[in-house]
């Protein structure tokens, strides 16, 4: 599977998609939300994890982006953020598929994916 693995945090873009990789799946980055809309829109993956919390398009921007446009509304997002329950709430109301708390734990994020991936 294919993940787009969007946050503007760059330590916490290279965890997640060395461990989007160390589950067995194909993650590609970027470290903005106008990026990673851009990337999506062109390369079309099985899997968005975004980042909430980014200057200039957040990712709730992004995810509102996302399910406006035909060709991306169904593509699952997984929400990611500092955990609180407003964060869970604002991600859950904008589009988002799920939530998970950042530090990441591996075996949330591959039980996330896994209930996400084509079947």
């Amino acid at each position: 599977m294919r993940i787009l693995v969007i946050d503007d945090d760059k330590p916490s873009r290279e965890l997640a998609a060395r461990l989007v990789d160390n589950l067995g799946h194909s993650p590609f980055t970027a470290d903005d939300g106008a990026q990673g809309l851009a990337l999506a829109r062109t390369e079309k993956p099985d899997l968005l994890l975004l980042d909430l919390y980014m200057p200039a398009m957040s990712g709730l921007d992004v995810v509102r982006e996302i399910r406006a446009d035909p060709g991306l509304r169904a593509v699952p997002v997984i929400a990611v953020s500092s955990g609180t329950t407003e964060d869970q709430e604002a991600a859950l109301s904008a589009g988002c598929n799920e939530f998970l708390a950042k530090p990441y734990e591996l075996a949330a994020l591959r039980a996330a994916i896994a209930r996400h991936a084509p079947v």
